[in-house]
């Protein structure tokens, strides 16, 4: 979405398209649960008028989590906005009033983080004046303290930092049924179509892949993901 003159603000949506996930997810109906993350977050981001960007691997570039995720930050600064907001697709609840919310906190100033709760987050949001290329690729991606860590570092900056309510991510196959078993009757479209899809295959709609323990490969992970730990079986 290209950017208007009323807005020092931007959402970067930094997820992969739904074709790629399923290389490194096999799921049963992977597609159709993929493209509906997709497909909701951007709903949900298209309600805030913000502008936005959505990085996926066409746009991202480097070898490791780190390089990707630094680049498209620094991309979308580089074109001219001042603040940014970045979230994946993988945290189902997240609210349109909860971007609006972390926007007008960096409005005031503030350093924004919404933890997920497996110790990394689901949003960041970030003035440009904080973001150092060189410090954000050295933080420790895809581990339990990423959301510690990014926090001391601002607050090197002398940066308030705010948090938002802590909110769920899919990284696992026990995240998922813990999302059911929280949101099943408030969870909107996205949760009941999960739940439809759970009920359709028993509890398998996840599959391990032949010869391995997990489904993700040792380089694919999101910002929110702690490398170990039980991921969808």
């Amino acid at each position: 979405m290209p950017r208007t003159a009323l807005h020092s603000t931007a959402i970067l949506v930094f997820a992969h398209s739904s074709q790629e996930e399923m290389k490194h997810k096999p799921l049963q109906h992977g597609a159709v649960i993929f493209e509906a993350l997709s497909q909701h977050t951007l709903k949900t981001v298209k309600k805030t008028k913000l502008p936005y960007f959505h990085f996926t691997e066409k746009e991202q570039r480097g070898a490791s989590f780190g390089e990707r995720f630094v680049h498209a930050i620094a991309s979308v600064f580089n074109m001219g906005f001042t603040q940014l907001i970045t979230i994946g697709n993988d945290a189902p609840l997240l609210r349109a009033s909860d971007i609006v919310q972390a926007a007008k906190q960096l409005d005031e100033g503030h350093f924004i983080l919404g933890p997920s709760k497996d110790g990394g987050f689901y949003l960041m949001g970030l003035q440009k004046s904080c973001f150092n290329a060189h410090s954000f690729l050295a933080l420790p991606w895809q581990t339990k303290s990423v959301a510690t860590q990014i926090t001391a570092l601002i607050a090197k900056t002398q940066t308030s930092v705010v948090r938002l309510r802590p909110l769920l991510d899919l990284d696992r196959w026990d995240d998922l049924k813990r999302l059911i078993r929280e949101a099943s009757c408030s969870g909107g479209r996205i949760v009941q179509l999960l739940i439809s899809l759970l009920h359709s295959t028993g509890k398998a709609i996840f599959h391990r892949p032949q010869g391995k323990n997990t489904i993700f490969s040792n380089q694919y992970y999101n910002k929110g993901s702690p490398r170990l730990g039980r991921a969808f079986l």
